[in-house]
C-alpha cells in the first residue's frame, strides 16, 4: 500500500485490524466466539514472541551485537511510536 510508510503505528495498526475485520466472515466471527479466552492469550503472547523475533532479527541486520539488537527491538516493541 502507497504511503503506509509516513504513517504512525497506531494508524498502520488500525489500518490493518479494519482490513482484517472486512474478511472476516459471520461464520467466523461465530467461530471465534467459541475461542476460550486462554486460547486467545496464548495466541497473542505467540504472535508478541513472533514480532519481537522479527525485530530482534531486524536489528541484527543492522549490525548490532546480540544484547544491544535485544535492547533496541524490545524498545521498538514497547515504544507507542514507531522507532
Amino acid at each position: 500500500m502507497f504511503g503506509l510508510d509516513r504513517l504512525t503505528l497506531e494508524e498502520r495498526a488500525r489500518l490493518i485490524v479494519r482490513d482484517a475485520q472486512s474478511e472476516m466472515t459471520p461464520r467466523w466471527i461465530r467461530a471465534m466466539r467459541h475461542v476460550s479466552s486462554a486460547r486467545k492469550l496464548e495466541n497473542a503472547n505467540a504472535l508478541f514472541l513472533s514480532a519481537r523475533d522479527a525485530l530482534y532479527f531486524q536489528e541484527r541486520r543492522k549490525g548490532l551485537d546480540e544484547w544491544p539488537a535485544r535492547l533496541a527491538a524490545a524498545r521498538r516493541l514497547l515504544d507507542v511510536q514507531d522507532a
